[in-house]
């Protein structure tokens, strides 16, 4: 989906931070000092989520049942228990700079990041500090392994935003206000019901905002896990243990976390999947990355 013209002054706003092989796990399993947030805190820096297990996904069949959202899709269950061990995630989504710095020591690769669109916050000094965006999955991944990270999979992600008692959206249960930027509006792309409804349950937001103030924090303090760009994690797309939907697809990976285009504050539940073309380069997807090992 491609915004309209005269629409960058939407993704201005947010004033927070091809299919390929992901680059190898760190060798350990903390970050140095310098990319810890305890430690010096920047807009790459990380955060210590800690071992636990959580309820992953979501079913709208039996009110009764574990893990129950009626809004839920068929691709988000069956909930089942997931246990990880400790891993490090960063506070923020990864910054532009992350991406300039990647590019210009010629570690990531320039086919991969639609740095000419006038959408994309890769680039321009003045926008460094913004969101990486317009970057395919084997892009982020690039990104993450040149900091010595790695793309979170899809349960070190939802772990992050929902913490071990599951929240539906990263800040709580009810949708809130979950975008930085004005959103939800029909001729970008929404349906006038969904449009509707953004506005209606406060998910749109005018002006210039802070990062931390863009939407609640996770349990865990990340900041902007719903919202803002939505987010390439490292799994590729597939039903999960014990679901009846269609097989997987891996040409495509799974983005989390809803972006400044969404029309629906459903989007923005911790719990939804969307697939995307490894290749895709859009305005509202980015990345943030994980530190430790894969278990």
């Amino acid at each position: 989906m491609t915004p309209p013209r005269g629409s960058w002054a939407l993704l201005s706003l947010l004033a927070c931070t091809s299919q390929g092989v992901q680059g190898p796990a760190p060798a350990t399993s903390a970050p140095p000092d310098e990319l810890r947030c305890d430690k010096k805190p920047t807009l790459e820096c990380f955060l210590r989520i800690p071992a636990g297990s959580f309820l992953m996904g979501a079913q709208s069949s039996d009110p009764a049942g574990p893990g129950y959202d009626p809004d839920a899709a068929p691709n988000e269950g069956p909930p089942r228990t997931v246990t990880l061990a400790e891993y490090w995630i960063q506070r923020h989504e990864a910054p532009a700079y992350t991406v300039n710095r990647c590019l210009t020591s010629e570690t990531c690769p320039r086919d991969q990041v639609r740095a000419d669109s006038a959408y994309s916050n890769i680039g321009p000094p003045e926008r460094a500090e913004q969101p990486a965006n317009t970057i395919s999955w084997a892009g982020a991944a690039a990104a993450c392994a040149a900091i010595g990270g790695r793309l979170p999979t899809e349960a070190e992600w939802e772990y992050a935003a929902r913490g071990p008692n599951p929240r539906r959206y990263p800040w709580g249960d009810k949708p809130g206000c979950g975008v930085p930027a004005k959103v939800g509006l029909a001729e970008l792309g929404g349906s006038e019901a969904g449009s509707s409804r953004m506005m209606r349950e406060r998910c749109e937001l005018a002006g210039t905002i802070k990062c931390d103030d863009a939407t609640g924090p996770s349990p865990f303090s990340v900041i902007g896990m719903a919202g803002n760009v939505a987010e390439w994690v490292a799994d590729a797309w597939a039903p999960y243990p014990g679901s009846s939907e269609p097989a997987g697809d891996t040409a495509r990976r799974v983005q989390r976390g809803g972006g400044w285009m969404s029309t629906d504050p459903l989007e923005l539940r911790s719990t939804a999947r969307t697939p995307a073309a490894a290749d895709e380069q859009l305005p509202d997807v980015g990345f943030r990355c994980v530190w430790g090992r894969v278990l």
